[in-house]
């Protein structure tokens, strides 16, 4: 066996793992979590959404919801499906990673129509006509996207209104790469005058 690994591993290529389960104490899932989490293999996020797809409608949806909307970067898109305005860590990433993501969006009373809302508003500011144009790498920052999610969230914040301004007020959305600044040039576009 472990000459067999050192060869694949030299080589670049894939070893192959057959499991036969004798009894039903092995939850399936769980060993192969335990298998591609380890030390050969680490797991991105787009691997634990494939893996829970296959077993929970939600990351079905989840998934969908990546493919209709690709430029939302995959971390802001797990924000979004939990409610949050910032990157997701700790708790609400390890509970999204396991597989609970139903539980977690109950928790926080989030409904996939919300999600559907919030990333609508989020397409809407980047087909705004903006001055100067809003570029399509400035859009596809997670920053930026994630400061579109605090603005939208704000419940004191017009954002028809916000829309009908951004494109007779001139900003500099374009020069920034850090959250905190880019949401407050988009106050600052709210409320220039």
């Amino acid at each position: 066996g472990q000459n067999r690994y050192e060869a694949c591993r030299t080589n670049d290529t894939p070893l192959p793992l057959y499991v036969q389960f004798l009894n039903d104490d092995i939850d399936p899932k769980e060993l192969m979590i335990l298998f591609n989490t380890g030390p050969v293999y680490k797991w991105k996020l787009q691997d634990y959404i494939n893996f829970h797809a296959q077993f929970d409608n939600m990351y079905l949806n989840f998934k969908e919801c990546m493919s209709e909307y690709a430029e939302i970067k995959p971390t802001v898109m797990v924000s979004i499906f939990l409610g949050s305005t910032d990157r997701e860590r700790s708790r609400g990433m390890e509970g999204f990673k396991e597989g609970n993501l139903k539980q977690l969006m109950e928790q926080r009373g989030m409904t996939l129509a919300r999600v559907y809302h919030v990333l609508s508003q989020v397409y809407r500011l980047r087909g705004a006509p903006t001055n100067p144009i809003l570029t399509k790498k400035t859009f596809s920052l997670g920053a930026f996207q994630f400061a579109a999610l605090r603005i939208i969230d704000d419940p004191e914040f017009d954002f028809d209104a916000f829309l009908e301004r951004v494109r007779d007020v001139s900003h500099m959305l374009n020069r920034f790469t850090d959250a905190d600044e880019l949401t407050q040039e988009l106050y600052d576009i709210a409320y220039r005058r």
